[in-house]
């Protein structure tokens, strides 16, 4: 199979750009990297607690 013959992703097909989702991307990184944050507060504090 050649990769002519792969078939395009669902991104690919939406019409989107490569910019538009590397910017979707790096927003989601962003939200991510906070949640982690906050998750690692949250088990320091409850560490905390025990102790």
């Amino acid at each position: 199979m050649s990769w002519k013959e792969i078939p395009k992703t669902t991104f690919e097909l939406s019409g989107h750009s490569t910019e538009e989702r590397i910017a979707e991307l790096e927003m989601e990184n962003t939200r991510l990297q906070r949640l982690v944050a906050e998750l690692l507060l949250k088990n320091q504090q409850l560490r905390k607690q025990e102790a």
